[in-house]
């Protein structure tokens, strides 16, 4: 079972969340694939402006 993570409140709008923050860094940003690719790009010093995951619990779990 995934962990939704925290009640995000009322529904933002259509300018708010992961879908739009990727659109608006979409020309200067590239897809890391998978943990271990997004690891290494914050190991070299990366700025990550959006991580999305389908599985919240996993991913911290990875992190920690």
């Amino acid at each position: 079972m995934t962990d939704p993570g925290p009640d995000p409140g009322p529904d933002p709008g259509p300018d708010c969340g992961p879908p739009a923050a990727w659109h608006r860094n979409a020309g200067r940003c590239v897809l890391l694939d998978g943990f271990h690719a997004l690891k290494h790009a914050l190991r070299f010093g990366a700025e990550v402006p959006v991580a999305v995951t389908s599985d919240r619990a996993g991913a911290l779990a990875l992190a920690g």
